[in-house]
């Protein structure tokens, strides 16, 4: 039942809406709101693990071509966080999948908006001018060349599983509007805990198997090769790269993933980001759709580093006839950047569960940052993970803890380094990886050192 105070908030809030709209209030003006309307900080806490958990799963269904379920995400996004960092990006990426799809110009224009809104924010983002760029080129027209054809894709079966996740997306979305004029308080903060979000966001796209429902499945090897575009304006090249078609049978379902894996090696020093495209081929070499594929190098990643890449499109009903899966990319904006630290091993136990495995963590960026709004500490750290075993890690959960001057621990924080959403890690490619925590600490002077202790290892 929802609470009668919150009620008539939202009540309040539905009438300020175009205000806020118009005049474009300032986040300090946003957090006077909501602090005159009695919320807490507590309240602040869940609207922006909220905001995390909808950009998120925004990035996801941008990833696999979902526009318009990408928007309903944003659009709760934006009430919670009008401003926040890449928003007015995922908004042009969004429209553009659903411009691809069907063609009407009001998502055309919303692109060209939103990518113009990112460029004010950041001029020099490149995945912005990409978009803008893509609207031009009419020799690629839209509908034709990057909308994924129907091929019966799209027909729900009586048992579909999104269902449930629909059923949970809107109890997600009704939390969410019980308390989202506090979320309006709080623009440019990143605050993604380095397992909470993601854990959410790894069960998307993966529908649940009924143990006892009967069904048939199978996986085969596709062909796969990449390319480099007309405008890459930094350097790194594809390896290990390697596709495969997996269908499922059960009842009268038909269901089929295509899996596209491999990684970025870098050939300069820096960090950045990467756009690409993933280009679905028929027999005949001829594109039967695209979808657009954008990834980042973390802080602290040197020449000769390895970023993990791992897509995937799922649909239900037969496989289209994909002979080759081409990554094209086509922009590479890598900037030399100084790491905040020399590269460190941290220490990794206990060895008993890890002898297996020999697993290594080795810290190549550390930042930690005071967050006033959260009244905490937040660790921004790049780890390169390697491993000596000859079977890849699928797999790894495990506890950051954090130590005082006297070695003594003083937090300790749950931390998934590797889960379904990652690559496995293997012996021959060690690769780098971005994580951001929320400690429980309040003073970023007291953590002296930190260690890793695993709590998992699956492969």
């Amino acid at each position: 039942m929802q609470d009668p105070q919150i009620k008539s908030l939202l009540e309040q809030l539905k009438q300020m809406q175009n205000r806020i709209e118009e005049e474009s209030f300032s986040q300090e003006e946003y957090k006077e709101l909501g602090l005159s309307m009695g919320l807490s900080y507590t309240d602040w806490d869940k609207l922006e693990a909220a905001y995390q958990d909808f950009t998120a799963r925004a990035k996801g269904y941008i990833q696999h071509g979902l526009g318009e379920e990408a928007l309903l995400e944003l659009q709760q996004a934006r009430l919670i966080r009008p401003q926040g960092e890449d928003l007015a990006l995922l908004m042009a990426q969004a429209h553009l999948i659903c411009f691809q799809e069907k063609g009407n110009s009001s998502d055309q224009k919303a692109v060209k908006l939103w990518a113009q809104q990112q460029l004010q924010l950041n001029p020099e983002d490149q995945r912005a001018m990409q978009l803008l760029l893509q609207l031009k080129e009419e020799e690629r027209p839209f509908r034709a060349q990057n909308a994924a054809p129907n091929f019966d894709l799209g027909r729900p079966a009586a048992s579909r599983p999104k269902k449930e996740e629909d059923k949970r997306q809107k109890r997600i979305n009704a939390f969410v509007s019980l308390s989202i004029v506090l979320g309006v308080l709080i623009a440019y903060l990143v605050l993604m805990p380095g397992y909470s979000s993601e854990s959410e966001i790894e069960r998307e796209g993966f529908p649940e198997v009924v143990a006892r429902e009967a069904y048939s499945g199978s996986s085969q090897s596709i062909s796969s090769r990449w390319e480099k575009g007309s405008m890459i304006a930094g350097d790194g090249e594809i390896v290990g790269l390697s596709a495969e078609l997996e269908t499922i049978s059960r009842a009268e379902e038909k269901e089929f993933s295509y899996y596209l894996k491999g990684y970025f090696k870098l050939l300069s020093s820096g960090s950045g980001s990467v756009v690409a495209w993933l280009h679905y081929l028929d027999q005949n070499g001829e594109k039967l759709w695209s979808s657009p594929l954008t990834f980042d190098i973390p802080k602290g990643a040197q020449m000769g580093d390895y970023v993990a890449i791992q897509e995937l499109h799922q649909a239900y009903g037969d496989p289209p006839p994909v002979a080759e899966i081409l990554l094209e990319l086509e922009l590479v904006n890598i900037k030399e950047t100084t790491s905040p630290m020399l590269p460190k091993s941290l220490r990794v136990f206990p060895e008993k569960l890890n002898q297996k495995y020999f697993f290594k963590a080795e810290a190549v960026a550390s930042e930690l940052s005071y967050n006033q709004f959260s009244n905490s500490v937040y660790h921004h750290l790049s780890l390169r993970l390697k491993q000596s075993a000859s079977q890849s890690i699928q797999k790894l959960k495990a506890n950051i803890i954090y130590l005082d001057q006297l070695g003594q621990p003083i937090d300790k924080q749950e931390l998934l380094l590797l889960g379904p959403k990652d690559s496995p890690l293997s012996n021959r490619y060690p690769y780098i990886k971005a994580y951001q925590i929320k400690t429980a600490l309040q003073n970023a002077e007291e953590i002296a050192d930190y260690q890793i202790e695993l709590l998992e290892i699956e492969d």
